[in-house]
């Protein structure tokens, strides 16, 4: 009994979690005009640099065809650009253009702020130890 206490504590911790987090990013994008959605696509891609289409999708957590739809709105707005693969003539590769890279530096800048905060009480070893937990969540996701 007291494994599914933890679990559901666990459960609703995590929830608030992501709820303040989805609200911080939130109020931090609104300033940007793009979406939540919009915007992590673009911090991945400057973290990637070139990736392909199916390659950005796998580490956004979605469709190609919901990427396809965002893409052709960043690429609209002037922040992205899709390039041929050189290595495969029926991909693409993404970039950001000048002012997408000015974007990810400034919505980066914010991630690293914010960082910097909430690892502030904590020693490099928990903070190493939460990460390594994070990352075996974000496996099971």
């Amino acid at each position: 009994m007291a494994k599914k206490k933890l679990q559901t504590e666990f459960g609703q911790t995590l929830l608030e979690f992501f709820e303040r987090f989805s609200a911080w990013e939130q109020g931090v994008v609104a300033e940007s005009e793009l979406s939540p959605a919009q915007m992590h696509a673009l911090e991945m891609l400057g973290h990637m640099r070139t990736p392909t289409m199916k390659e950005l999708a796998q580490r956004l957590g979605v469709t190609t065809g919901t990427l396809t739809a965002m893409i052709d709105r960043l690429e609209k707005n002037a922040l992205v650009e899709r390039k041929a693969n050189p290595r495969d003539r029926r991909s693409f590769i993404l970039t950001l253009t000048t002012a997408g890279q000015k974007q990810f530096a400034q919505h980066h800048l914010y991630h690293i702020q914010l960082t910097a905060e909430l690892c502030a009480g904590f020693s490099e070893k928990e903070i190493r130890t939460f990460t390594e937990y994070l990352k075996k969540v974000i496996e099971r996701i």
